[in-house]
């Protein structure tokens, strides 16, 4: 037989003969404890309750007992709906069932500040939407323990943390990077610190030129200028490729030439505009580069980008510093713009520019090619825990490229011993994180026990997909 259902937290107080009850310390109203028709009794006595005022007022027949001041008291859910429809009560005792386990949250109301005490078993947490608080139960008191931010949200977040300081970012047992040439061991990648992420390295076939134009003299107090050299489509080679990049020239006397940055991109509007789809260059992974007057010439690393000659083509360089370039004054079919300003390499559009047309400088080639990606692996940095842990959960933040299948084509691995032992981690998809990027996290995956946590990010089938972040949990 099931017990008859009551309600005593709190104590009671009412006068003889009384019709109002006044409670202390109780939650008559707000969590449903008490409704009209359930008995109000208190030693011998008892009454039956016409009314919920509040969570401590209640409206009952006369009193027939002494005054009461302060006392227990029990309340018995006796009441019942006058009409009881039996399809609704089953699906209710299907939900009341499935609730009904010890790992459910009680929910806490947006009026209260704590749990129902009456509500719970020790061992379980209550969780209140509006605010994120969470409590757990423990000798039958409700004790606060924080406010509630998913482990997801927390890595995720620390990942952005670990790109707006440029390094990795150790937090309680957690770590995270944005990336930063500190965070990992690369095999078949290569550090792109200009957009901050870790892509595959690309291998290609025979290169074909697209515009082979020499310098032949110099030209001195080229420092403080932005050039954009604008190629006329006629002067490309009909070749395709979905790389590209460019070899550059110093001058052969007087000063170094500094470039703190590089692009490419196609004409759009009136020159030397570019179209909006212009690509840093970069140089070992740095979008400077200095030429070493009289030096050998430096040829930027392979980027993408979609090579068409139907366009003209546009080059873009910010020279700094006490600097002289190698020029052509002779170069059919390019022109050559200048203005002595800075922070204009990359913007689309322009203004203010002077021109010099069948003019180039610094660059003499410009090369296309087929790419093919290396299976690259990723080992993050290790990170000393403060005591022997065994399990890591893993976000990382990536962008597919290429269409990739997750624990296919790139999978997840957690050591916390410093890689004697490796456990794959199941990735899932969580979904899309800043500028389009996808955000996938492992379970928290056990492994042999240590201090030293390490990931071990890979991909494969040659695939090409780009690594922005990392962040790992241990416990």
């Amino acid at each position: 037989m099931t017990a008859l259902s009551s309600y005593f937290t709190g104590t009671a107080s009412v006068a003889a003969d009384g019709t109002t009850v006044t409670g202390t310390s109780t939650l008559w109203l707000s969590a449903g404890n008490v409704k009209p028709g359930d008995f109000f009794q208190s030693g011998h006595f008892g009454v039956f309750i016409t009314d919920v005022t509040d969570d401590t007022h209640l409206v009952v027949t006369p009193w027939p007992g002494s005054t009461l001041s302060g006392a227990s008291y029990t309340i018995w859910k006796v009441a019942r709906p006058s009409i009881v429809d039996m399809s609704v009560a089953k699906d209710v005792n299907k939900i009341v069932t499935a609730m009904d386990t010890s790992g459910f949250f009680v929910f806490v109301n947006i009026n209260q500040t704590t749990p129902d005490p009456s509500l719970g078993d020790d061992g379980q947490y209550a969780f209140q939407p509006t605010t994120g608080k969470t409590w757990v139960k423990s000798a039958g008191v409700w004790s606060y323990i924080s406010i509630y931010v998913s482990t997801s949200d927390y890595l995720f977040g620390a990942i952005y943390d670990a790109k707006a300081f440029g390094n990795v970012r150790r937090l309680i047992k957690a770590f995270a990077d944005g990336i930063s040439t500190a965070s990992a061991t690369l095999t078949n990648a290569v550090f792109d610190l200009v957009n901050r992420k870790i892509t595959p390295s690309t291998s290609t076939g025979a290169a074909s030129t697209a515009l082979s134009a020499s310098l032949n003299g110099n030209s001195s107090g080229s420092g403080g200028t932005t050039y954009r050299v604008v190629i006329a489509a006629a002067q490309l080679a009909a070749v395709s490729g979905s790389y590209i990049r460019v070899r550059l020239i110093p001058a052969t006397s007087g000063n170094n030439t500094s470039i703190s940055a590089a692009f490419i991109g196609k004409k759009g509007g009136s020159a030397p505009n570019f179209d909006g789809g212009q690509v840093p260059l970069s140089f070992s992974g740095n979008p400077g580069v200095t030429l070493t007057v009289g030096g050998s010439s430096v040829t930027s690393d392979w980027i993408p980008f979609a090579f068409s000659n139907a366009s003209d083509l546009v080059l873009s360089f910010e020279v700094i510093g006490t600097s002289d370039t190698r020029t052509n004054n002779a170069a059919t079919g390019i022109t050559a713009y200048f203005k002595a300003t800075s922070a204009e390499v990359g913007l689309t559009t322009v203004t203010g520019y002077s021109n010099a047309a069948n003019f180039s400088l610094i660059f003499d080639l410009i090369e296309v090619a087929p790419a093919t990606y290396g299976n690259m692996t990723v080992v993050t940095a290790a990170q000393t825990a403060d005591a022997s842990v065994s399990q890591v959960q893993a976000i990382i933040e990536y962008n597919p490229v290429a269409a990739v299948t997750l624990n296919t084509d790139l999978t997840a691995e957690v050591t916390c011993d410093g890689g004697a032992h490796w456990t794959a981690a199941t990735l899932s998809l969580l979904g899309t994180g800043q500028g389009g990027n996808k955000v996938a996290s492992t379970p928290s995956q056990a492994t042999t026990a240590g201090t030293s946590i390490q990931a071990r990010i890979k991909s494969a089938n040659g695939k090409n997909v780009e690594l922005h972040g990392v962040a790992l949990k241990w416990l």
